[in-house]
């Protein structure tokens, strides 16, 4: 049987306060742990555990704010979401709670609200690899990423007919550049950049 237990544990590497559900000595089943330390920074795990692990569906919350919430295994967020607030929040897998290999993120910052990205992302959750964006206005830049960066074809503009290349310049420091390259040849605009910044 499962009871309601609430525990308090302090060594050298941990320190932590659980209130859960409990099973041989373990939590098991539901339950809230609250770590000062142990998992790196403060945080607090919500959710299912199985013999004393935070496994399966849950919540992982900093006191930053950042938030992991998907399904879990071993204590680690390995697919769902990572949300920083007012900056983005990243949909994907992870390995060792950084993204692995393609993924999502919905930007939520001031200029880039609204704006989304969807393909491969480095680990510090820069756009490299095949991927789309979509900016706020409908615009989209869709091609090979390398870095941040991306040369091609940008569609949902006002002219349909507009053939030029164009270089997007992206980070997640809330800031975005499109560059026109008419005829192949690199041309930066400051009313072009205005007018998709």
């Amino acid at each position: 049987t499962m009871t309601l237990w609430i525990l308090i544990f302090k060594s050298s590497e941990e320190e932590f306060a659980y209130e859960g559900q409990f099973k041989d000595g373990l939590p098991e089943g539901y339950g809230r742990k609250m770590y000062e330390k142990g998992l790196g920074n403060p945080c607090v795990l919500q959710g299912y555990f199985t013999k004393g692990v935070f496994a399966g569906e849950g919540v992982k919350k900093f006191k930053s704010g950042e938030e992991f919430k998907g399904k879990f295994c071993g204590n680690m967020c390995c697919e769902g979401t990572f949300t920083k607030p007012d900056q983005w929040i990243v949909e994907g897998t992870f390995v060792d709670e950084k993204i692995n290999g393609r993924g999502k993120i919905t930007y939520k910052s001031k200029y880039l609200m609204g704006s989304v990205y969807e393909g491969e992302l480095n680990v510090s959750l820069i756009p490299s690899g095949m991927g789309t964006f979509s900016y706020k206005d409908g615009k989209k830049l869709n091609g090979n990423w390398i870095d941040g960066k991306c040369t091609g074809k940008l569609t949902g503009t006002n002219d349909e007919t507009d053939d030029d290349m164009y270089q997007c310049n992206l980070d997640l420091t809330d800031s975005i550049v499109f560059v026109r390259i008419p005829n192949g040849v690199r041309k930066e605009s400051k009313k072009e950049v205005k007018s998709f910044a």
